[in-house]
Parts: structure tokens; C-alpha cells; sequence
């Protein structure tokens, strides 16, 4: 009877990611073009649109053929010659602004820090727009909290060891250690259970990871990187878990970019040692 071979963690891990960045996508994200505005529309009237409707870019027809987009910030400059007509001042797609429906996220996340929207391609065209306000919909989120599950998985991987009393002890809210240490006093078998480590939260996860220093080495030349880095990410996780804004304040379209792009790093640092336990 033939019986095939598991597969290396480090490959199902890198299906996994495949999984996200193919399954959500800038069509995932994205929002319905607004109605275009007319080659023989005034600038006075277009940017009143926009601004009723705080728009950064409009797609611009003449008649239903879309031939270009205009910015906002062109249409301020004419604000003192509000009868100038669009297709004085219309723009043509450079391939800058132009994503496929099939473009991954972190993609949308690098070309959105140069550009304040952009514009998707499907087969009839250009179709859908992406901006900033976009990365706040669920299928964002749910992108983000599926890179965070992975990689506190693979964290606990590394300490699968533990005792539960050894991890209970570094869960600092009084009534959680307690129900913490109630589930596992009394059991007869650990093997019929996870380990201790995978019902512990990911702020005790990281304060057990960092104490050993074949830990903390993995992400970064110091004990105070490795945790930077670990604690940027469960920043992370607390907005998703709390449903707040993953942009906002300090929190910029930068951050959150580098940061999904470190849990990724952490991820694939944390699966290549694990592959080797």
C-alpha cells in the first residue's frame, strides 16, 4: 500500500501564506467607481463633487468611454478658473495607478504609501477603486488577524516544552492565572491536551519567549528588538481583536505596512527552526 510523505512544516506554511495572499485580495478591498464626471464638465463643478463626496480622484468619460481621471489637488490650482472644462486638465492612467483585481494585499499596501488611490483592472476594464479608507474593511482584517494567528502558532511551536505551571506563572491578570491554573490542576494526561503554551494569550507568549536566549537571538541583536518587534505585531492584534482603526494617529499606512511585512519575517525565522526541532 503506497502512502504518501507529510509534508515539510515549512511548505504547508508557505501554502498557507499563498492561501491568504491569493484568497484576499485588492478586489477584496475594493470599492465601485464613482459615477465619472465629463470631458465638457467645469473644473467649478468637479471639484465641488469631490469635495461633497471627499473624493482624491474621479475617473473622467466622454460619453461612456472613460478616458482619464482628474485629482483634486490639479482642480484646487484652478479654483480662480472655475470654467475651464475637464478636458483641459485630465489625466491619463500611468501604470502607477493601475492594479489587477488579482493583486495581493501587501502589494496594495506598498503602492498605496505612493499613491492615495488606485485603480483596479478586470476584464472590462477599469472597474473599482483602492484607497487608504479601503484597508479598514473586514477582508483587511481578516488578512491581518489569519498573518498574526500564524505566527503566534509557530511562536508556541518553539516552546511546546513548558510546564503549565511555568507558563501560568507569567499571566499577570490575577483572575485569568486562576482559571488558568483550574483547567490544568487535576488532569491526568497532558497528551490528551495541547501543550500548556497554546492556551496561554500572546502577551504571555512573547514574556516566555524572550527569556531564552535562543529566542530572542532569532529577531534581533538584543532581548529589547526581538520583544520591539513581537510587541509591534501584538499591537497589531489588539486593534483587530478590539476593532480599532488600523490607521489612525501615529498608527500610519507606513507602520501598519512594515509591520504585516515583519510578521511575515517572524513567521519564516520561527518556521525555519522549528522545521529543524
Amino acid at each position: 500500500m503506497l502512502t504518501s510523505s507529510p509534508r515539510p512544516r515549512s511548505q504547508a506554511l508557505e501554502e498557507v501564506l499563498q492561501t491568504l495572499d491569493t484568497g484576499i485580495t485588492a478586489r477584496s478591498i475594493s470599492s465601485p467607481l464613482s459615477d465619472a464626471l465629463q470631458v465638457k464638465d467645469s473644473a467649478s463643478k468637479a471639484l465641488k463633487y469631490m469635495e461633497d463626496h471627499k473624493y482624491d480622484r474621479v475617473v473622467v468619460a466622454d460619453g461612456e468611454t472613460t478616458i482619464g481621471y482628474i485629482d483634486i489637488k490639479n482642480l484646487e490650482k484652478l479654483e480662480h478658473d472655475g470654467d475651464t472644462l475637464l478636458e483641459k486638465c485630465v489625466s491619463t492612467f500611468g501604470p502607477d495607478l493601475l492594479i489587477s483585481e488579482e493583486t495581493p494585499l501587501p502589494v496594495v499596501l506598498h503602492r498605496l504609501q505612493r499613491e492615495s488611490s488606485l485603480f483596479i483592472v478586470g476584464r472590462d476594464g477599469i472597474n473599482a477603486i483602492v484607497t487608504p479608507a479601503d484597508l479598514e474593511k473586514q477582508f483587511m482584517r481578516v488578512y491581518a488577524f489569519g498573518l498574526v494567528s500564524l505566527m503566534e502558532q509557530v511562536l508556541g511551536q518553539l516552546m511546546e516544552d513548558l510546564p503549565w505551571d511555568v507558563v501560568a506563572e507569567e499571566i499577570l491578570d490575577e483572575s485569568e492565572r486562576r482559571t488558568y491554573k483550574a483547567f490544568f490542576k487535576g488532569k491526568e494526561s497532558a497528551d490528551a491536551e495541547l501543550a500548556p503554551i497554546c492556551y496561554a494569550c500572546l502577551g504571555t507568549k512573547i514574556k516566555l519567549f524572550v527569556k531564552r536566549p535562543e529566542n530572542w537571538k532569532l529577531l534581533g541583536d538584543s532581548k529589547r528588538h526581538a520583544r520591539f518587534r513581537l510587541m509591534q505585531i501584538k499591537g497589531l492584534r489588539n486593534k483587530l481583536d478590539h476593532v480599532k482603526p488600523l490607521i489612525a494617529g501615529h498608527d500610519t499606512l507606513e507602520n501598519l505596512d512594515a509591520t504585516l511585512d515583519d510578521v511575515t519575517n517572524v513567521i519564516r525565522i520561527l518556521e525555519s527552526v522549528t522545521e529543524q526541532t
